[in-house]
């Protein structure tokens, strides 16, 4: 992927596989009671291969911070917001990062452009954890 695909605050259910093939699914609510739905054709893209379990993680570009799925952001996601930067291009707010085995990728706006990548040599074993630590105080 070469830009921000879909750049719209939308909640959405990213699944990578053992290949390292994922795919981001787009879920929308509609009608009383409320029901969700995927939306289209989910996006596809190249990630990490054998990925570790709790290892994909959306961060904040500015923070660094991990964006969570709360209230706050749920909100947001039904108002239907672009968030645009000077210039009316679209903002990158978050990227993806996942983890995996032998190596870990990063990606602008969730399915956006990869913006980078690092494999690291077994000679020590593979990774089996990661994690987002965040700064104290």
């Amino acid at each position: 992927m070469h830009a921000i695909a879909d750049p719209q605050l939308r909640v959405r259910l990213i699944a990578t596989r053992q290949s390292g093939h994922a795919e981001i699914y787009t879920l929308l609510c509609s009608g009383n009671p409320v029901t969700w739905s995927i939306t289209g054709e989910p996006t596809t893209f190249k990630s990490v291969p054998d990925p570790l379990p709790d290892a994909t993680f959306v961060l904040d570009t500015k923070s660094g911070a991990q964006w969570r799925a709360d209230r706050a952001k749920l909100a947001a996601s039904f108002k239907g917001e672009i968030p645009t930067a000077t210039g009316g291009k679209p903002e990158v707010r978050c990227v993806l990062l996942s983890v995996g085995a032998k190596g870990a990728r990063v990606f602008a706006s969730i399915n956006g452009e990869k913006v980078a990548k690092v494999d690291w040599g077994h000679k020590h074993g593979i990774a089996l954890s990661a994690q987002v630590v965040e700064r104290m105080g």
